[in-house]
């Protein structure tokens, strides 16, 4: 991450990732950045859902009577990892 991004928006997070934080999918994910509900910051061509955009959604969603699922460990686990691997394919086709 550029350095000075995370002090500027807090942690961000894949598109994938935040799909799992959030319990829905990351066709949802992509869904709400194009509409402009979850507010994103480009790094490189990609971009990273910032974690205030997260934390927004999440409470919106529960005003609203709606509760996300906590996804367990594992899925945060998994998620990551996907995330990781996603990362490093990328990099390794620009060198």
């Amino acid at each position: 991450m550029p350095e000075g991004a995370q002090s500027l928006h807090g942690a961000v997070f894949p598109q994938n990732y935040a799909a799992t934080l959030l319990g829905v999918s990351k066709q949802r994910v992509h869904q709400l950045v194009h509409e402009g509900r979850l507010a994103t910051v480009m790094i490189g061509a990609r971009p990273f859902v910032t974690e205030g955009a997260i934390i927004e959604f999440a409470k919106a969603a529960r005003a609203n009577g709606i509760h996300l699922t906590v996804p367990s460990n594992r899925e945060i686990f998994r998620s990551a990892l996907e995330a990781t691997q996603e990362h490093v394919k990328l990099s390794s086709k620009r060198s």
